[in-house]
């Protein structure tokens, strides 16, 4: 499996490869990965009556290593 969600992610947001990580989604410390929030292992997934491919933008949340 590539590193699809990365881009996606990165294309969102505007940022490039020069460009700090964002902060954790759950504390102020700088993020070290992005994670799926729903298993990427599912392939896709269901919000609000609509199906969503696992990479799409509401599944990505960038943590830090402590969370």
């Amino acid at each position: 499996m590539g590193q699809n969600h990365i881009k996606i992610f990165r294309d969102f947001y505007g940022l490039g490869d020069q460009d700090q990580p964002p902060r954790c989604a759950l504390c102020p410390a700088q993020s070290n990965d992005l994670h799926h929030i729903h298993s990427r292992g599912l392939k896709g997934f269901e919000h609000m009556g609509k199906y969503y491919d696992i990479d799409d933008i509401l599944n990505l949340i960038p943590l830090c290593r402590e969370h």
